[in-house]
């Protein structure tokens, strides 16, 4: 009798075990994936084109050396998915961390025209620092 009660018992913490560890460790996988996401969709060409693109906008001689925005650095650390959707970043202008831009980044789909190229295409809003919009004259 009693190694019977021994063995239910055993039996039932197995099960009690996986009922919490499978759910965690599906957690813990889905994290790993939004994170390689994040990382690849980061480093892609595309979101250097957006930043570059906004850049521009802002400072018509951006990225030269008549520009007042000689160089960007994306803060990869600072990558975070967005609740909206998304991801939220910032960006640091010639290499002062006090002008900075906050990004959150959109990937999307324009379903309306599927003969378009399938790269990638973003929306995004940025918030800027005020040290940024005295550089650019804002």
């Amino acid at each position: 009798m009693f190694k019977q009660t021994r063995k239910m018992v055993t039996i039932s913490l197995l099960i009690l075990f996986a009922i919490i560890c499978f759910p965690l460790y599906q957690y813990h996988q889905t994290q790993q994936e939004i994170e390689a996401e994040i990382n690849r969709t980061m480093h892609s060409p595309a979101v250097h084109a957006e930043i570059e693109g906004f850049l521009l906008k802002e400072d018509k001689q951006a990225l030269t050396s008549k520009g007042k925005i000689q160089s960007y650095e994306i803060d990869y650390s600072s990558a975070r998915p967005n609740p909206m959707g998304g991801i939220m970043f910032t960006v640091y202008i010639n290499g002062d961390r006090e002008i900075y831009l906050k990004f959150a980044l959109s990937k999307h789909t324009n379903r309306e025209d599927s003969s378009q190229s399938s790269e990638d295409r973003f929306s995004y809003s940025v918030s800027i620092s005020e040290k940024f919009q005295q550089l650019v004259g804002k």
